[in-house]
């Protein structure tokens, strides 16, 4: 039944490709085969978010609810959706891309702060509800420090499909694409192979050809699998020429805020991992306090011995027995978690105790095997103990910044080399670029050892 289903799917994306228009030169946008992790990794393979809530502006979604966009792709869209009224009366009236555009869905739907709590915050309830409550697994907590042990046994089963690090949640297919602040959808359409039907109407819209040009004149790439996402290519555009008052594309609206193609992944985005510590640390430390005043004390069952006739309840021959033989019983005693200990004194107030009896090393371990498991790249006990020495290496000649960054080249991607085919990059590439590289690996295949090679994101998904 699920291969039958598995081919229903392929042969429906198949016949859907095939009846998809030929745009020309025009770059359509593929989320689903081609551009997943758009927007969430930048340049170089590594996952990243938006750093700061002040640079999303409100994007037109009509008087019922606010939605949001980087401020530049929000000026875009003010100036496309002017345009199209502009031509309105030139196009299609009953078309579904019209004049009164509007936008239902932005940033709001990937709100990473939100989205990721409620996500982890599943992965804890799981953990309480299913997993500890097997083979007594409640019993073995006593303090953090098995608290730990039990939640990493338990996240180490299940994270490459349920990554527990946000870094891996940003690469993985739990984490929305709306994230970046760089895609909106004008219709409240569904998603999924069974929704086929939808991107057929929109495709067929006398109206279709006119919205493509004019999303790309604006700097918008339309999406293959929803023609009512709209998606803003940041490599689009090009440089103000003489004749010309100013540039076009999205270079035209990001240089108004002083980035571009080559620098707004450094100015408008954080690198995750560099931030992993601290929220992998400050998450466990709230799901103990959380499992603490859940669950405050534990039952402790012990055999107690005791001589023969003075014992109570089920008796069991003990292996002690001398010439009175000792009987005894199983006492179940109420017993007390340890709290988190109280933040050492000296130690600012935004940082969470334990720092002095957990240490960077620790976490830095921890965040390593995870992303080791998160990212499905190959090791055993002993490859593991050679990157966990050289990261404390690291960190102890270099900083925690460098310990991080080795952690993250070790596991942000795998290893593939660099795209040869036209229109199948991250962020839109130009033709030149693709035509350069394939000459390079023309020139290279005699020497394998010069080859080069990027790392993309991991999908985190079979």
């Amino acid at each position: 039944m699920p291969n039958k289903i598995t081919e229903a799917i392929f042969n429906s994306k198949k016949n859907l490709s095939n009846f998809y228009p030929d745009l020309g030169d025009i770059k359509h946008f593929d989320l689903e085969k081609k551009q997943l992790l758009y927007g969430r990794i930048d340049r170089q393979g590594n996952a990243v978010y938006l750093a700061s809530a002040a640079n999303l502006t409100e994007i037109y979604a009509g008087g019922s609810k606010t939605e949001l966009a980087i401020d530049f792709v929000s000026e875009a869209f003010s100036d496309l959706r002017a345009y199209i009224k502009k031509m309105s009366p030139e196009i299609n009236k009953q078309s579904l891309y019209n004049g009164n555009i509007k936008i239902h869905k932005a940033w709001r739907a990937g709100d990473l702060e939100w989205s990721y709590y409620k996500y982890v915050n599943n992965l804890y309830t799981n953990f309480v509800e299913e997993y500890l409550t097997v083979d007594n697994r409640f019993r073995k907590i006593k303090n953090f420090h098995d608290f730990m042990h039990q939640f990493l046994t338990y996240v180490g089963r299940i994270a490459y499909y349920f990554p527990i690090t946000r870094t891996g949640y940003i690469l993985s297919n739990h984490c929305s694409p709306y994230i970046s602040g760089l895609m909106v959808e004008i219709a409240s359409e569904l998603h999924g192979t069974g929704n086929n039907k939808s991107i057929i109407k929109y495709v067929n819209d006398p109206n279709f050809m006119f919205l493509v040009n004019a999303a790309k004149k604006f700097g918008f790439m339309v999406d293959k699998n929803a023609p009512w996402r709209l998606v803003f290519n940041v490599a689009s555009g090009t440089a103000q020429a003489a004749e010309e008052a100013e540039a076009s594309g999205a270079k035209k609206y990001m240089e108004r805020y002083g980035v571009q193609f080559e620098n707004v992944f450094d100015f408008y985005y954080e690198k995750a991992h560099l931030a992993e510590l601290d929220n992998f640390k400050n998450y466990m430390f709230s799901f103990y306090n959380t499992f603490y005043s859940q669950f405050g004390t534990y039952e402790e069952v012990k055999y107690v011995v005791c001589p023969k006739g003075q014992h109570g309840g089920p008796t069991l021959q003990s292996s002690f027995s001398v010439n009175d033989a000792i009987l005894g019983r199983l006492k179940t005693e109420q017993k007390a978690r340890e709290p988190l200990p109280p933040t050492p004194a000296g130690t600012p107030t935004e940082t969470p105790g334990l720092v002095n009896i957990y240490g960077n090393e620790y976490w830095l371990k921890i965040i390593l095997k995870l992303r080791l498991l998160e990212s499905n790249t190959s090791h055993d006990n002993g490859n593991f103990d050679n990157f966990a020495k050289r990261t404390i290496r690291i960190n102890r000649m270099l900083g925690i910044t460098a310990a991080l960054n080795y952690i993250n080249d070790l596991t942000k991607g795998m290893l593939k080399t660099k795209f040869i085919k036209d229109g199948k990059y991250w962020h839109g590439e130009s033709r030149f670029i693709g035509d350069r590289r394939r000459k390079e690996s023309e020139s290279n295949i005699n020497f394998p050892d010069q080859v080069d090679i990027e790392l993309t994101g991991v999908l985190n998904k079979k």
